[in-house]
């Protein structure tokens, strides 16, 4: 299967966190693939979203370290 014609449309903004009132980005993202039956553009969408690593982090966070060294 060619998957040529899909079409990925990325917004990024600034929200508020409903934890602390503060800034947080909302990412809004649209997968157009025209030449794949809905159900299973619906499933590559979400496939893909579990298994990518930025998806991931804006999921579950990042693993920080933070510290002051000399």
């Amino acid at each position: 299967m060619e998957l040529d014609d899909i079409v990925v449309q990325a917004q990024v903004s600034f929200g508020r966190d409903p934890m602390d009132g503060g800034y947080a980005l909302v990412v809004d993202l649209r997968v157009r693939m025209p030449s794949v039956e809905r159900r299973v553009a619906e499933e590559f969408v979400r496939n893909a979203e579990r298994l990518c690593p930025y998806a991931k982090m804006a999921r579950q966070g990042t693993a920080n370290i933070v510290a002051v060294v000399d």
